[in-house]
C-alpha cells in the first residue's frame, strides 16, 4: 500500500521502488517536483530539497506528523475525543474540576482556569460528586462512577462517588459527605450519612427500586 500522503499531494509521480516525487505542498511548487517522498518499515519518509521541515508539510495537508507512522494500510489512530463530561463542585456550588470521559476509553480531569481549561488538577481540592447536592441528605448512594451516580439522581435518589471510582477513594470523603448532611442542621452535629453501595460490584447498573438495609456509615460492596 502506498502512503495516504499521496493522496493529498499533486503532481505524484513514482521515482522507483517504494518512492515517489511530488510537488512540495508547503512552498509554491509549480514547475519542480521538489518533495520526495519514501516508503520503508511502515514508515513515510519525507524530503523537500528547498529545504521546508516535515511538520510544515504535513500541516499543508492537514495531516500530522503521526500519521507518517502508522503501517500501510492501516488507518491513523484517531485522537481521542471527549464524549462526556462530570463537574465536581465544592459545598457552594464552585466548580472545582472535571473528570472527562473520552475516546477512545479513556478519563481525564481538567480544572477550570479563567480563559479555559488546564489538563492537570495540581492544588486543586479533591471532593466527592454532586458534594453540593448532598446537604441534609437522609441516605447516600456510593456507586462506582459518575455515570451511575447520575443516573440515580435522574430517579429522585441522591448519589455520589469518588473521581478515579474505587481506587480513587479516600477517607476524608466520607467525612465531606458527613459535613454536607449537617448543613444547616446544627443538631445532626453527630450524625453520619447512611451510605450505600448500590449493585453488585458499587454499580447502579443492576440496581432495581427499593431502599433496602441502610447501614450507618460507609459501606461499599
Amino acid at each position: 500500500m502506498k502512503p495516504a500522503i499521496l493522496d493529498r499531494l499533486r503532481g505524484v509521480q513514482k521515482a522507483g521502488p517504494d518512492k515517489w516525487l511530488a510537488f512540495c505542498p508547503a512552498h509554491p511548487d509549480q514547475k519542480r517536483r521538489s518533495l520526495s517522498v519514501a516508503q520503508t518499515g511502515g514508515k513515510t519518509l519525507l524530503h523537500c530539497f528547498v529545504g521546508c521541515a516535515s511538520d510544515a508539510i504535513v500541516a499543508a495537508v492537514r495531516m500530522t506528523l503521526a500519521d507518517l507512522f502508522s503501517e500501510p494500510g492501516v488507518p491513523p489512530t484517531p485522537s481521542p475525543q471527549i464524549i462526556a463530561t462530570y463537574d465536581y463542585h465544592d459545598e457552594r456550588g464552585t466548580l472545582l474540576f472535571q473528570v472527562c470521559r473520552l475516546e477512545p476509553k479513556d478519563f481525564r480531569m481538567r480544572r477550570p482556569d479563567g480563559a479555559g481549561w488546564t489538563w492537570n488538577v495540581k492544588d486543586v481540592r479533591r471532593v466527592v460528586h454532586r458534594l453540593h447536592e448532598l446537604a441534609e441528605a437522609e441516605r447516600v448512594y456510593l456507586v462506582e462512577g459518575e455515570k451511575d451516580a447520575d443516573r440515580l439522581v435522574s430517579l429522585g435518589l441522591r448519589a455520589t462517588t469518588s473521581p478515579g471510582g474505587a481506587k480513587g477513594w479516600r477517607r476524608d470523603y466520607a467525612e465531606q459527605i458527613a459535613r454536607a448532611r449537617r448543613r444547616g442542621d446544627p443538631r445532626s452535629r453527630r450524625a453520619r450519612p447512611r451510605l450505600r453501595a448500590a449493585g453488585r460490584g458499587g454499580s447502579s447498573g443492576g440496581w432495581r427500586g427499593g431502599a433496602r438495609a441502610h447501614a450507618p456509615g460507609l459501606g461499599r460492596a
